[in-house]
């Protein structure tokens, strides 16, 4: 389950501007912020070590690492991923890291044709064996990728896309041809406002609400959609990582639905930028980090 750039802007200034005008002009540029990282970070009662995923961007706001750390392992989990000179995903490494030893246990290869469109993945294990295979066929207003895992179970996903770019629905239709999943997403103002989640004949719902500041994990995602589907969907099997802080302008504050209110209280730097939050369910905490270029 995985398309516009960071939008920077370039004032120029003419000879003669006041004081003030360079005051305002510095200013506007200083707003735009340029995401680093962004951690999402699980402790609960008696845990030494929190369970927690770690967003690495470059500073064209490109994913450039995932690191995933589970209590239950003493290592880590990390996503290294590597562009080409367009700003294309070209591989998508998967290591584990204990103390000073490194271990690749897998990785992934892209395609793409003449108009830079991904095409295709192909997964390899660590002994660079050939594991899945997953091909794109790009529409209109969709995407839809078939995933043949392990050469010959085959699946079918489906992203689509609203006229803005943003994604409204993810359907996947397994081997079995049984179960039926798929998530749609409705929007307002540039916020997702609510995720619906359809898994054969059930329907759960999530209710977002929102701040009025900069979220600074919007442009990763509008980077590229392609993004949520190569490092997300491929990485399905061994970790996925939580996108849903990325699809929305503002920073979403509570949302409701699996179970009680959920709230989130954010701190924020003097531009309007979060730099952390936090929200307490039941017996654990979670605590989002953010640092900026």
């Amino acid at each position: 389950m995985r398309h516009a750039i960071f939008l920077i802007s370039a004032i120029l200034l003419l000879f003669g501007c006041s004081n003030n005008d360079n005051d305002a002009v510095q200013e506007e540029q200083i707003r735009e912020l340029k995401i680093k990282s962004f951690t999402l970070s699980k402790y609960a009662p008696g845990n030494g070590f929190p369970e927690h995923t770690a967003f690495f961007f470059d500073e064209d706001a490109k994913i450039s690492q995932i690191h995933d750390y589970r209590e239950s392992n003493p290592g880590k989990f990390i996503q290294d991923i590597s562009y080409n000179d367009q700003g294309l995903i070209l591989n998508n490494d998967w290591l584990y890291v204990t103390d000073n030893q490194t271990e690749m246990f897998g990785h992934i290869e892209t395609e793409y044709n003449a108009s830079n469109e991904l095409i295709e993945m192909i997964e390899y294990d660590a002994n660079d064996q050939q594991e899945n295979t997953y091909h794109l066929t790009h529409y209109q207003d969709s995407i839809q990728v078939v995933a043949n895992l392990n050469t010959t179970i085959e699946e079918k996903l489906t992203f689509k896309f609203n006229p803005n770019n943003l994604l409204v629905q993810q359907d996947v239709i397994p081997a079995d041809l049984i179960s039926f999943y798929r998530k749609d997403y409705f929007y307002e103002n540039g916020n997702l406002i609510k995720q619906q989640t359809t898994i054969n004949s059930n329907i759960t719902e999530i209710i977002y609400r929102y701040d009025d500041k900069i979220n600074p994990l919007y442009t990763v995602l509008n980077n590229s959609y392609e993004q949520l589907i190569s490092i997300g969907r491929a990485g399905w099997y061994k970790f996925y990582p939580n996108l849903n802080y990325f699809y929305s302008k503002n920073n979403f504050t509570s949302y409701e639905g699996l179970s009680a209110d959920d709230i989130i209280t954010y701190q924020y730097n003097d531009l309007g930028y979060p730099i952390s939050g936090e929200k307490v369910i039941d017996d654990f905490t979670l605590k989002l980090t953010y640092e900026y270029y």
